[in-house]
């Protein structure tokens, strides 16, 4: 991994005291690219107590398989996702699942509105095309179109109806508020969507030349249960779609404010969690860099404090272990490299001492 032996030294005596009792430098102070979980891999094979060395190729083979697969998804998440602090994700999130909701909700209010407004226009138009309808029964029985004319454009001035047609018994038209119909067979609008039909009256939705969207109410004249022609009234769609756009916005408005206010309060509290989890990285940065006194004061009723309250008990539990007395590391290395009795010290010229077998 680094181009190079983790002992080096041309004397065979000094390398073997090398192997017992140095630590080689990680790999990653010599090659910064080697990955940090192959780096600790790599100093656990070069550990000098056995029982802290794997034990079987096994165990080294599942190590190398995690290190490759964590290694293969965090190049993965790094084309994918770029860093994003805590607060900010949770701001978003809670945001986004919050806006969903509301969308759902007004679509649900809105629908429901929808149907009680037509409803009742509905009820309205069907109520106001059989008082005309039997006000004009006895012109169109006697065929006196004046005063049904008269009527008509009256109703026209006023605004009392965004569309009538009155026809006779042949369907063709006596009466209307719109040009050129007068005289002429009767002509259902283009666009018709047919909405229900009960009691001889059947209510449509069409759309007028212009754009003008209105519910035609098809009513027949009757004279003694006989029809003697029909009204066509139509009742326009404007001031429901009016109110149902009010809902809307004002839906969208405070689904808006909602959604403000929560994204804030998100960004708020996970900036106070972030300020623990900074607090609990330092800790774990100084505790391994060996600052083994370092303790966590803050008191927290809730899954952090346990995390705090765990790292103290980890780093009390380390700091009693490394004070406490080392065995002789070579005598408890495996393969165990005993020198001969009487060897003796002996100075080299270079200034080193070496152990020369007697």
């Amino acid at each position: 991994m680094t181009g190079r032996r983790a002992f080096e030294n041309e004397n065979l005596a000094l390398l073997m005291l090398q192997v017992l009792q140095t630590t080689p430098p990680s790999p990653s102070t010599i090659a910064p690219d080697v990955p940090e979980g192959l780096d600790r891999a790599i100093m656990k094979l070069l550990n000098k107590r056995r029982e802290q060395r794997f034990q079987t190729g096994k165990e080294v083979s599942e190590a190398l398989r995690r290190e490759l697969e964590a290694l293969e998804d965090r190049k993965k998440r790094e084309t994918q996702n770029r860093f994003l602090p805590l607060r900010v994700k949770l701001a978003l999130r809670a945001s986004a699942a919050l806006a969903l909701t509301i969308a759902a909700c007004m679509m649900i209010v809105y629908g429901a509105e929808r149907r009680v407004l037509q409803a009742q226009v509905l009820d309205s138009g069907a109520s106001l095309a059989k008082f005309v309808a039997v006000e004009a029964a006895l012109p169109v029985l006697g065929q006196n179109w004046l005063p049904l004319e008269l009527f008509v454009q009256d109703a026209k001035a006023r605004g009392s109806f965004d569309y009538l047609a009155v026809t006779d018994h042949g369907g063709i038209v006596q009466a209307s508020t719109e040009k050129g119909l007068t005289g002429m067979p009767f002509v259902r609008p283009p666009g018709q969507t047919a909405i229900s039909r009960a009691r001889g009256m059947s209510i449509s939705s069409v759309t007028l030349p212009g754009g003008r969207s209105i519910f035609l109410f098809d009513t027949p004249i009757l004279f003694q249960n006989t029809p003697i022609g029909t009204i066509h009234l139509g009742v326009s769609q404007a001031g429901m779609q009016h109110v149902l756009q009010a809902t809307l916005a004002l839906l969208a408005f405070v689904g808006l404010v909602t959604v403000v206010a929560v994204g804030s309060l998100s960004y708020f509290f996970g900036g106070l969690m972030a300020e623990s989890i900074r607090l609990l990285r330092d800790s774990l940065i100084a505790f391994g860099d060996g600052d083994f006194d370092r303790r966590i004061s803050q008191k927290r009723a809730d899954e952090l404090g346990e995390l705090f309250v765990a790292f103290n008990r980890m780093a009390e539990n380390t700091r009693i272990r490394v004070a406490a007395p080392v065995h002789d590391q070579a005598s408890e290395a495996e393969g165990e490299v005993k020198l001969p009795e009487g060897a003796a010290q002996a100075t080299a010229n270079d200034g080193a001492t070496l152990l020369l077998s007697a």
